[in-house]
């Protein structure tokens, strides 16, 4: 059985009191519950309580119509690159 949300990576940082939100995801038969809204605000509410006053959220574009009604705001589109690993030098 696959679950139907990840389970969110809190990165807190104590010196500038925000809570990092990575890896939050819903797989698609389970969409439209509000798993991942749960999961989201549960990690935020860990924040809050442990000092955080700000969330940081890393999200697709997906997520984007749900993390707006969480309060979050679009501050940046980040890149992500992909290689196809090389093969061992001595299998050349």
């Amino acid at each position: 059985m696959r679950s139907a949300a990840s389970t969110p990576t809190c990165a807190p940082d104590n010196g500038g009191g925000a809570v990092g939100i990575y890896g939050v995801g819903t797989v698609p038969e389970s969409r439209g519950r509000r798993y991942g809204s749960a999961v989201t605000l549960a990690a935020m509410d860990w924040g809050r309580d442990n000092g955080a006053d700000l969330a940081i959220l890393h999200a697709p574009e997906l997520g984007e119509p749900v993390n707006r009604c969480l309060g979050f705001e679009k501050l940046c589109t980040i890149g992500q690159w992909l290689a196809k690993a090389p093969e061992p030098a001595g299998l050349r």
